[in-house]
């Protein structure tokens, strides 16, 4: 606290040269940085102790699994295929989406399940 003090004395030299009493003017200000000090401390640990510890498991091994396949894919691809199989949209409406032709995102969605690809890991693909 004296470095806080003294800084504060220095901001206000104006105020300091002007006070009668200048310990006790010292020691009011150094009080109104404790009691400020112990305030936002008083508030930091309510707010800590509104908040709630959330404790969720692990990614599955088929999560893991499927987020190494598409990490092995170019990079439309992994988006591609989400939106397909999770998102329910159609090869069209990947390919507005990508500015692409449908024939391209069906040729691609082919040789992926044509060869297995990279998401050969158990999911039949529809």
């Amino acid at each position: 606290m004296p470095l806080m003090t003294g800084s504060t004395a220095q901001a206000g030299a104006d105020d300091f040269r002007r006070v009668l009493h200048p310990e006790a003017w010292v020691r009011h200000v150094a009080w109104n940085l404790a009691t400020n000090r112990l305030r936002h401390l008083r508030v930091a640990v309510r707010h800590l102790a509104r908040q709630r510890e959330e404790h969720v498991d692990g990614p599955t091994p088929d999560r893991i699994a499927l987020q190494r396949a598409l990490a092995q894919l170019p990079p439309k691809h992994p988006l591609a295929i989400v939106l397909h199989h999770f998102g329910g949209l159609s090869t069209s409406e990947i390919a507005v989406s990508f500015i692409s032709d449908d024939g391209r995102v069906l040729g691609g969605n082919a040789r992926l399940q044509s060869n297995g690809g990279a998401l050969a890991i158990g999911w039949s693909c529809s």
